[in-house]
């Protein structure tokens, strides 16, 4: 029987922090090394090496504390590591940073670059020229993912550019075994009986944790309440000194992410008739009305419980979750909203999904 041939891949992420990218790379990396993927990692943490599968070869910086550099400081020596590789090997490229820096780079050396685009264009495409720019290099790329249709729908809008839908991955078997460690934090345990506001995600410009900040500083003494922010990033400063400069150092506590899983929902089990119907009738009072179709069944988890244990122990969690309510208020919101356009697309993602979804 012959051997699959190998395929050879080149991620090129320079700067590996801590958030939902970093995650994803993790997964898809090792992925692909156990499916017969030759991959190469150019970044300069190295140190995050034991994260992946052992067959990875990782390239990174001389420097042993490259680990400390600023991010364009790693994006400068990280490009010129691509170069001089690519200059020497046959790689198609897979870029989850520095993209089009990225394309420049591959489209000198005539190689195939595949890039990953991480967050909304909402929130960097706003200057013209820039604007101009993306969309002549993004024409280069081979080929564009992003991880909603939303994503897909704003690039093309924007840039005019076909982008490939991927959903993140998952794994569960590891969600699973977090969800039932034990973590202990001083903060969490001597406010057991305060409200707890919980934001985790990197501290970007695009996460916009300031203006969580400041609505939290307006209400957190009507409603008895504390924030915990979980996450790290360039904007951890500034949000430091605006609790310092707030007076909210007993109020505000920021963690690193701790790898740690908390189930946090509704405690009631509701079936998807039971919303259907409570939709229905809500829908009614605003003078909507209409009747529930049963469409093509998914082939999915008919049923997940939540266990709250460890939230209820760690974070005192109740479950005041109003289902009526909540729906109520969705239908208040949407019928407040303006009439918009409805535009066709001339892209769409039909492969393998429901025949009601396409």
């Amino acid at each position: 029987m012959l051997k699959k041939k190998q395929r050879n891949i080149l991620v090129f992420i320079p700067s590996i922090e801590g958030g939902g990218v970093e995650k994803n790379l993790f997964l898809i990396i090792n992925f692909l090394i156990k499916n017969n993927f030759n991959i190469v990692l150019i970044t300069a943490n190295p140190e995050s090496k034991k994260k992946f599968h052992k067959k990875i070869t990782i390239i990174s910086p001389q420097n042993q504390y490259s680990r400390n550099f600023s991010r364009y400081k790693k994006y400068f020596y990280c490009l010129f590591l691509l170069f001089k590789f690519l200059s020497n090997n046959n790689f198609t490229v897979l870029s989850f940073q520095a993209n089009l820096y990225a394309i420049i780079v591959a489209k000198l050396l005539c190689k195939k670059i595949i890039i990953r685009s991480n967050s909304s264009p909402s929130g960097w495409s706003q200057n013209p020229i820039k604007r101009i720019i993306y969309k002549i290099l993004f024409k280069l790329a081979d080929s564009i993912i992003v991880n909603s249709k939303d994503f897909a729908k704003q690039m093309y809008e924007i840039f005019n550019v076909k982008c490939k839908v991927i959903y993140n991955p998952l794994n569960k078997e590891e969600i699973i075994k977090k969800s039932k460690e034990r973590f202990f934090n001083k903060f969490l345990y001597k406010n057991k009986n305060f409200f707890k506001i919980i934001s985790i995600g990197r501290f970007v410009d695009q996460k916009d944790h300031l203006t969580l900040l400041k609505a939290f500083q307006i209400i957190y003494k009507k409603i008895n309440a504390k924030l915990i922010l979980m996450g790290q990033g360039i904007k951890k400063g500034e949000y430091l000194q605006f609790i310092k400069n707030n007076n909210l150092q007993n109020d505000v506590l920021i963690l690193k992410f701790n790898n740690q899983t908390y189930n946090i929902g509704a405690e009631k089990y509701y079936s998807i008739n039971e919303i259907a119907t409570i939709v229905q009738n809500i829908g009614i009072k605003f003078g909507y009305h209409s009747n529930i179709e049963y469409g093509e069944a998914r082939h999915e988890v008919k049923h997940a419980y939540c266990d709250h244990t460890k939230a209820i122990q760690d974070l005192n969690f109740t479950d005041n979750t109003n289902i009526n309510e909540l729906i109520e208020n969705v239908f208040t919101w949407a019928m407040s909203q303006p009439s918009r356009e409805v535009k066709n697309m001339n892209y769409e993602v039909d492969k393998n999904i429901y025949k009601y979804w396409q």
